[in-house]
């Protein structure tokens, strides 16, 4: 990882309260639609729409730029651009983890090839500790903490960890993009985030036996043959 790893407190807490706020009112002004009706290529274009995602435990709602607020937008370009003068805004995301929506999860992988440069996953609130494992290192966000992945090159998941019934955790994805990378192998992407399975699959066992998607993930794979 060349660029930037962590950016730590990197809103105002006037502007992290607007983007709670902000968050707070699109997901009560949106509809739902679950991720088992759409293809996989809806999954990356559907937006203003709340993906509900059983599987993973989570909502999202993605919506472009443009949707947001400008000095928000120019604040987290500005910041990417210290680090990609490439660069552009691909798209935001705002997801909630919680048990309302099923066993919060995330497997070893690396996102499908794209011309993505690298994604700021911003921790906005949670009363938990769910490690980010990146390449085998942990990292535990606090609220408004950046932590910038390769999400094409390098390997990124959550660690197992049981959530309870008040649990939540309230994250922001911006995903950049830059035109001139060269898209990364799909095989070799599944190859090197598969020798991490083993292990998480175990230890995700350890915690929710009955998951939504199996130990190995055979039952999701199954739904999302389409």
């Amino acid at each position: 990882m060349k660029h930037k790893r962590l950016f730590k407190n990197f809103f105002t807490d006037t502007e992290l309260l607007e983007l709670k706020s902000y968050a707070e009112n699109l997901f009560n002004n949106s509809k739902g639609v679950e991720i088992t009706d759409l293809t996989w290529d809806q999954i990356y274009t559907h937006v203003k729409d709340i993906q509900i995602d059983k599987y993973m435990g989570r909502v999202q709602l993605t919506l472009p730029p443009s949707e947001y607020p400008e000095h928000i937008v120019n604040k987290l370009e500005k910041a990417a651009k210290l680090m990609d003068a490439d660069c552009k805004v691909r798209y935001f995301s705002f997801v909630k983890y919680s048990l309302e929506y099923g066993y919060p999860q995330l497997m070893p992988h690396m996102d499908n090839p794209k011309k993505e440069a690298f994604l700021f996953d911003i921790q906005l609130d949670a009363n938990i500790d769910w490690p980010i494992v990146v390449d085998g290192k942990e990292y535990v966000l606090e609220n408004n903490d950046i932590l910038v992945i390769d999400v094409q090159r390098e390997v990124h998941w959550r660690k197992p960890t049981k959530f309870y019934e008040d649990s939540y955790v309230y994250m922001m994805f911006v995903s950049f993009s830059n035109d001139n990378l060269e898209l990364p192998i799909e095989s070799e992407q599944q190859k090197i985030s598969a020798s991490y399975r083993p292990e998480y699959h175990k230890q995700l066992a350890e915690i929710y036996p009955d998951n939504y998607g199996g130990v190995d993930g055979s039952k999701w794979k199954e739904i999302r043959k389409k």
